[in-house]
């Protein structure tokens, strides 16, 4: 009976997203500026949920070219255009869905344009009106809702379509490791013998162009451990990918509970990524509680991510020196991780 209550109340749930967009010629499926897996994948599940074609339903992103070579076998082998979009295109669509991300994300480029849907697995970020809302932070990946959605509106689910889901559920929860509840490892399971798997492994493999092997060397060759906290300072780079991929390698340390990556994007922005064993304090809410009054933060419980421009740095530390950083974050992280648990302050 909870099975079937369940079911029609997401068909329910599948008639009010569609009923948010029907009247739309051109609608926009807009991701977070930095597109992963999860939001590509979700973006493609959400045009095909809606019977639409690349015509009707643009997927989009605002910020730069996607650049982690995982991303881009993704959207190559699996044939997904993404379009590069500014906030002045907005005014080209008639109704705009997030997926995988929520209207405070954007800071001001969204404040006059109004939003039809929301799905994301995020914490919610603020209150903001929209027609359609389903933020379920219980889930691993937004792509598992998704799969439910199609599954309870008996959407059959390509080959590429099952591919790009099972993927994007894999990468979110680290092989279902991070993260991942039941619903997770249920669409897992039905997605899988659906997807090419053969295809899979080569969007995995993909190619590291030379020069930015070294930036690992160079990273590795600057890092350090206090408290069971792995820092590890990339210094400037030019693909933000290597921040998080480094984030990922220090947490293998063993010993070491929590890893921070950070390096600095360009001349702009200070990049840090978070990661933890999962059964301590939530790394998301570490971020926000840190740094989300001078730039932008947020996260799940093991892994978590802020971005702070460099001109607020200079304004805390006097100036945005590598070695002000390093001193800097490491006092920070050391002085928010003497807090007790969460459950210890409850």
């Amino acid at each position: 009976l909870a099975k079937e209550e369940i079911l029609a109340k997401t068909e329910l749930r599948v008639d009010q997203l569609r009923k948010a967009h029907t009247d739309a010629k051109k609608l926009l499926i807009l991701v977070h500026d930095h597109p992963d897996p999860d939001s590509i994948a979700s973006a493609l599940a959400l045009r095909v949920l809606l019977k639409r074609n690349r015509q009707t339903a643009i997927i989009g992103h605002f910020g730069e070219k996607i650049s982690r070579p995982e991303n881009v076998a993704m959207i190559d082998f699996l044939e997904i255009e993404l379009e590069n979009l500014t906030p002045e295109d907005l005014t080209d669509f008639d109704s705009i869905a997030l997926v995988d991300v929520q209207p405070p994300f954007f800071g001001g480029a969204l404040s006059d344009i109004k939003v039809d849907s929301v799905i994301d697995h995020h914490p919610q970020v603020s209150n903001y009106e929209v027609n359609f809302s389903e933020i379920k932070t219980e889930e691993g990946a937004t792509s598992t809702i998704l799969t439910k959605y199609l599954r309870a509106a008996q959407v059959d689910i390509s080959e590429r379509l099952a591919t790009a889901l099972l993927y994007g559920i894999k990468t979110d929860t680290v092989s279902l490791n991070r993260d991942a509840n039941p619903d997770d490892v249920e669409a897992f399971t039905y997605l899988y013998p659906n997807a090419n798997l053969g295809l899979l492994r080569r969007i995995e493999r993909a190619e590291i162009p030379p020069a930015e092997v070294k930036c690992f060397g160079q990273a590795l060759a600057d890092h350090w451990i206090s408290n069971g906290v792995f820092f590890v300072n990339l210094g400037r780079v030019k693909r933000e990918y290597l921040i998080p991929k480094m984030a990922d390698l220090g947490i293998q340390v063993k010993g070491v509970e929590w890893s921070v990556a950070f390096g600095i994007l360009g001349n702009s922005h200070l990049v840090i990524s978070v990661r933890n064993v999962g059964y301590i304090k939530s790394a998301g809410r570490l971020v926000r509680e840190m740094f989300a009054e001078i730039g932008s933060a947020g996260g799940h419980r093991s892994a978590a991510k802020a971005v702070i421009p460099l001109s607020k740095m200079r304004k805390i530390l006097g100036r945005a020196s590598q070695i002000h950083i390093k001193k800097w974050l490491t006092k920070q992280f050391s002085d928010a991780l003497k807090e007790p648990p969460e459950q210890e302050k409850r």
